[in-house]
């Protein structure tokens, strides 16, 4: 492929990143109430959350112009791999960077991507200090891998799957005293490897399997997703 055919097809992926943005914050609280009834039920069935992660190797983020067309498992070997190599010791941690894009699989069953990607924001009539849980957000790949998967982890873990896209400087109002604890806490770091890791040409040494016995211990058992 030429400079000049790479160029065109660049231009091409961002021009269709951007407009699904602009799809993406033009949701509803109306859509988005809806996409998360929709969800309700599951869409694989009962598995095995490790089965389920390996068919992110499948999805394509069309809204990340860092990634382009690297896969999301990559993705998210990269972001465990860059805590592990900064000294990030906290397995829950690592196991929020392997399951934080679970989402993303509803592009397999063909959900609109301009609701799948992106991040939240706050939408419709909120009341300052309610909490996190309690505000209406733009609906994406996050709440559906929060619902998925909330009872099998840590608070912390759920809460971070839940909001690590979110618009925290449109959101801060709203937040409560377990919000704030845990952006000071955890937050920062997961950001720091999930945004800071992204690379086209960083291929991750490690393999899924090679967290296997992390995410069974996390869930042992098929679940419904």
């Amino acid at each position: 492929m030429t400079a000049e055919e790479q160029a065109y097809w660049r231009d091409k992926y961002e021009d269709e990143a951007k407009r699904l943005y602009r799809g993406h914050f033009r949701q509803t609280t109306e859509i988005s109430l809806a996409l998360r009834r929709k969800y309700d039920k599951p869409i694989f069935g009962d598995v095995y959350v490790f089965d389920i992660l390996l068919k992110l190797a499948e999805c394509i983020d069309p809204t990340d112009t860092e990634l382009y067309c690297v896969d999301q498992l990559v993705h998210t070997l990269q972001v465990a791999e860059g805590m592990e190599r900064d000294g990030v010791d906290d397995e829950t941690l690592i196991l929020s960077a392997l399951i934080h894009d679970l989402g993303k699989v509803t592009e397999l069953v063909g959900e609109n991507p301009e609701f799948i990607n992106g991040p939240n924001e706050p939408i419709g009539k909120n009341r300052p200090g309610v909490g996190l849980d309690n505000i209406v957000t733009t609906w994406n790949h996050d709440e559906f891998a929060y619902q998925k998967l909330k009872d099998h982890v840590p608070d912390h873990v759920a809460w971070l799957t839940r909001f690590h896209s979110l618009r925290f400087d449109m959101s801060r109002e709203f937040m409560d005293d377990r919000d704030r604890l845990y952006y000071e806490k955890y937050l920062g770091i997961f950001r720091k490897h999930d945004l800071g890791t992204k690379s086209i040409y960083n291929l991750p040494k490690k393999r899924l399997k090679d967290y296997g016995s992390l995410i069974r211990r996390y869930f042992p058992n098929k679940i419904p997703i």
